[in-house]
């Protein structure tokens, strides 16, 4: 899921965005990704959750311009109703970050 670099095992500043509908499925997977090292948050609207634990860490979606996240869950709600996380997602840091966007529990998806 992750690149690396012909030069070794040096990992690249790749992300992946991934879509879920469901909060106790985000907090899981994010609990488990964490304990791997995984670097993890959670966009929801206007701020970013990037808690460690039960401490929730809130900043401005903006700063995903600049900080690595390799794993970004997000709501559909919230990346089809926010204009300013449109906005931070077409940035040029982001955007050449970005490997994959995945779709979790799409079945549950009313409408595309």
């Amino acid at each position: 899921m992750f690149d690396y670099v012909d030069s070794g095992s040096q990992r690249m500043n790749s992300t992946v965005l991934i879509i879920s509908p469901l909060n106790a499925i985000i907090r899981d997977q994010i609990h488990k990704l964490k304990e791997t090292g995984l670097s993890v948050c959670v966009l929801k609207g206007e701020h970013v959750d990037a808690g460690s634990g039960d401490v929730a860490v809130h900043f401005p979606a903006e700063v995903l311009k600049n900080t690595h996240y390799e794993l970004i869950f997000a709501h559909p709600e919230v990346l089809v109703d926010s204009k300013k996380v449109a906005t931070v997602l077409k940035t040029s840091p982001l955007k050449s970050r970005l490997r994959a966007i995945i779709v979790d529990e799409a079945h549950l998806t009313i409408e595309w």
